[in-house]
């Protein structure tokens, strides 16, 4: 059986995440029949027992398909993972994140009766403390989908306006589920050795789609724990750094081919330069 939906998630140095993962994922697939759905864990050349674990626990669970890769970095392990999934359907999960139960039978049934590319979710965050809380309000607007489009689809374009100019466009791979041939048809790929890996995906994926959806529900936790705070690219010089990295694969891509194709990628790099503040 081809699976309906392939949950990709790489993972380095997370051998204490897998366990908990493995639980959350099962909720997850609440609705779901055996075999229907799959997790592909890339391991980005981890340096501690995550190899090892991740092989124990895909011993009793053939959904759990563990690879194993040379360390490159966040957006080369989804880009690999994406490349050796086997289902209809793609959905990005960090290692140290959730999705709330039954959400793989939500979405995979919302992209077959919609018949669409893309479908985008809402999130929320799941604070480690109250003091992260107060110091990080903005994940819970940043997650939050304010838009959806009139009738229930529309082309990627309009969506992509249509955020934009809502305040709610959040170019996070995590918040969106993807047809996998059409991910693999508009190459659109996550930027390797960047911070921010996934703004290009997103852009790409959503500005070339023909049919986007929208399902505001919080579907995806996303954790804010101290390194959140430490490390955040969403401020400062590190915020500016990625902000430039990000134009810059953006402009290379507007500039790589004659014709429509062309125009429309000006089209998403316009719209990048609009709505990239997270």
């Amino acid at each position: 059986m081809e699976p309906s939906i392939s949950v990709v998630v790489p993972v380095w140095d997370g051998e204490a995440l897998l366990g908990p993962l493995v639980g959350m994922l099962e909720r997850a697939a609440e609705g779901m029949e055996p075999g229907s759905w799959e997790c592909v864990l890339v391991d980005d050349g981890s340096s501690d027992g995550t190899w090892a674990e991740a092989s124990r626990l895909a011993e009793a669970r053939p959904w759990l398909r563990p690879h194993r890769a040379p360390h490159a970095g966040l957006g080369a392990a989804r880009n690999l993972g994406a490349s050796l999934a086997d289902g209809k359907l793609v959905w990005f999960v960090d290692a140290d994140d959730a999705v709330a139960p039954g959400a793989l039978a939500r979405v995979a049934g919302r992209m077959r009766e919609d018949a669409l590319d893309v479908l985008l979710i809402g999130g929320e965050p799941e604070y480690a403390t109250p003091a992260l809380e107060d110091a990080l309000p903005q994940y819970r607007e940043m997650l939050e989908r304010r838009w959806a489009p009139g009738g229930g689809v529309s082309s990627g374009r309009d969506a992509l306006v249509g955020m934009v100019s809502a305040g709610s466009w959040c170019p996070c791979a995590w918040l969106m589920v993807l047809r996998r041939a059409y991910l693999m048809e508009s190459g659109a790929r996550n930027a390797e050795g960047v911070l921010n890996e996934d703004n290009l995906l997103a852009l790409q994926a959503v500005s070339r789609a023909g049919r986007v959806g929208v399902d505001p529900a919080p579907l995806y936790r996303y954790r804010v724990r101290e390194g959140s705070l430490q490390g955040s690219t969403r401020h400062g010089e590190a915020r500016l750094l990625a902000v430039f990295s990000q134009v810059s694969l953006a402009e290379r891509d507007c500039g790589g081919n004659p014709g429509p194709k062309r125009d429309r990628r000006r089209t998403a790099c316009t719209a990048r330069g609009r709505g990239s503040a997270r």
